[in-house]
């Protein structure tokens, strides 16, 4: 890809918006999730990291087939080569220019992966399409079941062990300590808080060609 300079452009009016549920993958976390239609995929992104409880520290993919091509969509300057799941005849896309409307709603599901160490497998799957409330701020969350795992455990094996440490099931006074009192069944909705995607990008993602 060519290097160049990126901004991250505000979403448009909307009138709709979509509704989705976003599941990690082999546990029992979940959240839902009203974006506007007029997202793109980098902005769902910054909107799944606050919704489950990542701090957006790691690289991230969304993944999917269409028209038969295998597509996967990057930040710019992230070299896909990186992925665990790189597949070399992939098209590669920039998140911050595909519009979820390219893909969604023809399409229910996709995949998105966080953190190419952990590898935090996500499908997000596309509920409902409704009319836009005025009294409303969307991003919102309605609903959700667990708290994320901790930001660098080790993926499904190191959270398996969290769980046991912070339940009591197993004794480990040094991964205790780092745990911080992390809690995996607790889930309070009141605390979401969505940032604007052109602030993340400037904090997180700034691309520098």
């Amino acid at each position: 890809m060519p290097a160049a300079k990126f901004t991250v452009p505000k979403a448009e009016k909307y009138t709709r918006v979509f509704q989705f549920k976003i599941v990690l993958d082999e546990t029992d976390v979940w959240r839902v999730i009203q974006v506007p239609d007029s997202y793109t995929f980098f902005d769902l992104h910054v909107a799944i990291q606050d919704a489950m409880g990542w701090i957006d520290r790691h690289l991230f993919l969304f993944k999917y087939v269409q028209d038969g091509k295998k597509i996967e969509l990057h930040m710019p300057g992230q070299e896909p080569e990186h992925s665990p799941d790189y597949v070399p005849e992939a098209v590669i896309e920039y998140a911050t220019k595909t519009a979820l409307l390219d893909y969604f709603p023809r399409k229910r599901s996709v995949k998105y992966l966080y953190d190419f160490g952990d590898d935090w497998l996500h499908t997000i799957r596309l509920e409902k399409t409704l009319p836009r409330e005025k009294d409303k701020k969307y991003p919102i969350c309605l609903s959700g079941n667990m708290a994320c795992p901790p930001e660098d455990c080790g993926g499904l094996p190191g959270y398996a062990e969290c769980i046991a440490v912070a339940s009591g099931r197993k004794k480990n006074n040094e991964l205790q300590e780092w745990l911080l009192g992390w809690k995996p069944r607790y889930f309070d909705l009141s605390l979401i808080r969505f940032d604007s995607p052109s602030r993340r990008f400037e904090e997180r993602h700034r691309y520098r060609g």
